[in-house]
């Protein structure tokens, strides 16, 4: 297996039966208070033992369901979200217009999906669904940040992305990178490729 195999196939097999079990759709509003769960949740499953306990016990589910409505007004923004009928929403990505680059068509805010539902391809089928959506309003450039001690930046730049930007940790935010895609049919190639060949899968947790 290559070095991109490898690294997609750290979120597992997109064949299995709960991923047939999953649905996916536009999310509205509505879906604010479901989606801050898993936001949350995610955050501490996913970076536990990276970021600071007292920063992981700090985030609350009523300050990101404003973050989400707040969001929501922008006619511009837009999120999608895997659901199960008896888990109700597990996963979700939301984009709109960069936020600091001016460079770039859409921002990924970020792609959370619980746990206990990675490694069936979910996050792989929300990125595709942004990827899709830009290309068919045309729109082809993208960028998204993580934070610099994330663990999927090795996955972000194997599928091309370039390091556009970076910041220190200062008092208003942790220390980030900021990578970019200047033409998103590149990564919807490469993962339908790889999807092929059994083992193309985005990351899920893209960013925060």
């Amino acid at each position: 297996m290559g070095t991109l195999a490898t690294l997609l196939s750290w979120f597992g097999s997109g064949t299995g039966s709960a991923t047939r079990e999953v649905t996916y759709r536009r999310a509205t509003m509505r879906d604010s208070h479901a989606a801050a769960q898993v936001n949350v949740q995610s955050w501490r499953e996913s970076f536990g033992g990276i970021r600071p306990q007292a920063v992981l016990d700090s985030m609350t589910i009523e300050q990101r369901y404003r973050m989400f409505r707040q969001r929501f007004k922008d006619p511009a923004y837009r999120m999608f979200v895997a659901q199960r009928s008896d888990e109700g929403v597990i996963g979700f990505v939301d984009f709109g217009p960069p936020r600091e680059d001016k460079h770039h068509s859409a921002e990924i805010c970020a792609l959370y999906v619980l746990s206990a539902f990675q490694r069936q391809g979910i996050g792989s089928r929300l990125f595709m669904m942004v990827v899709d959506a830009m290309l068919a309003e045309g729109n082809d450039s993208l960028c998204l940040i993580v934070l610099d001690d994330s663990p999927f930046r090795a996955f972000y730049e194997k599928l091309g992305g370039r390091q556009i930007a970076r910041g220190e940790a200062n008092e208003r935010h942790e220390a980030f990178v900021m990578y970019g895609w200047s033409d998103v049919r590149r990564i919807r190639d490469l993962l339908r490729r790889e999807r092929t060949d059994g083992s193309a899968h985005a990351p899920n947790v893209l960013a925060g």
